[in-house]
Parts: structure tokens; C-alpha cells; sequence
């Protein structure tokens, strides 16, 4: 099966974000940073109540939580930020891109932005299918986000979604056995 669609710098911007989301390291990153935020504005407010130490931890515990919640929009905001940088960086002022994905039974190929690739449905980790998309995440190449507009309608994004899936666990069921 094969589908085809034309995706955004935006759109490559939420992509980056879903795969690092999927990342156990990043993740890791992210709550490392989340904690490190909260005991540093704990630290900078007990140093400003430093005479009055018991005044300075429960200011600095409230400072901390307040970090805690602030801390996921500011990250979200600067990682899209940053992101939108480096895109426009590489491409311009281009903001139009076709890709093409196609399944076939020993994995997936990928054709975008004057590069190709084909991977093996032993290297997918996961397929999610969501709303707006069919994500194929994979150890290596990084995956693939199927955007639902490559789709004439929702009962083709579900065909994809479990052809894809189908194939994928034919892979697992034969590395299992071997």
C-alpha cells in the first residue's frame, strides 16, 4: 500500500516532538531538567530569606512548585522555538514538502526531500495510530509520521493502520521463532 502527502515545517516541527517524545532518553532529560528547576528556584529563594532560613525553605517550596507547573509550556515553547529555527535554517523559506510511504511485507520505504530510505519492520518498536496520523516508530531511520490527509478517508487510515500492524507482528511472531 502505498500513500502519499504533502506536510509543513510545522508539521516536521510536531514530528520531531513525537519522536522525541517516544525517546525513553529524552524523557529522561526532561524530568532530570523538571527537577533540577524546581531545586534551583527552591536554592535562589532560600538564598534570598537566607537570615530567615524557615521563611526561605516554605517560600522556596512554594517557588519550587510553581516551577514544576511553569516548567512543561516554557520547555514546550522553547523546544518549538528552536525547532522552527533550525528548520527555517535548513529549508528557507520552503514550507511544502510531498513525502511518500509505502508498506510492503518486509518493511516500509520512505521517499521526501530528495532522500529515500527503506527499513524493515524488524527495526519498529511501535505503531500508533491517532486522530491525525499513523505513527511508525523505529530504532533506526527514527520512523515515520503518516499525516491523515495521505488518507481519501478514515476507513483507509485504519486499512494502513492495520496492514502496517500486520506486517509488523508477521516480523515480531518470525524473530520470536528464530
Amino acid at each position: 500500500m502505498r500513500v502519499q502527502f504533502e506536510f509543513t515545517l510545522e508539521d516536521m516541527i510536531d514530528a520531531t516532538k513525537r519522536f522525541l517524545a517516544h525517546s525513553k532518553v529524552v524523557r529522561s532529560w526532561r524530568s532530570k531538567e523538571l527537577i533540577w528547576s524546581a531545586i534551583l528556584c527552591w536554592g535562589l529563594v532560600f538564598l534570598v530569606f537566607l537570615k530567615a532560613p524557615l521563611k526561605g525553605a516554605v517560600f522556596g517550596f512554594f517557588a519550587a512548585v510553581i516551577a514544576t507547573i511553569v516548567y512543561p509550556s516554557l520547555h514546550k515553547r522553547m523546544v518549538d522555538k528552536r525547532l522552527g529555527k533550525f528548520f527555517k535554517e535548513k529549508f528557507g523559506d520552503k514550507n511544502s514538502f510531498i513525502c511518500e510511504v509505502e508498506l510492503t511485507p518486509t518493511g516500509y520505504s520512505t521517499k521526501a526531500m530528495n532522500s529515500q530510505g527503506t527499513y524493515k519492520w524488524e527495526s519498529v518498536e511501535e505503531i500508533v495510530t491517532s486522530e491525525d496520523a499513523v505513527s511508525i516508530f523505529a530504532r533506526e531511520g527514527g520512523g515515520v509520521i503518516v499525516r491523515s490527509r495521505a488518507f481519501t478517508s478514515p476507513a483507509q487510515q485504519q486499512e494502513f493502520f492495520e496492514l502496517a500492524n500486520k506486517y509488523f507482528e508477521a516480523a515480531r511472531a518470525g524473530k520470536a521463532a528464530e
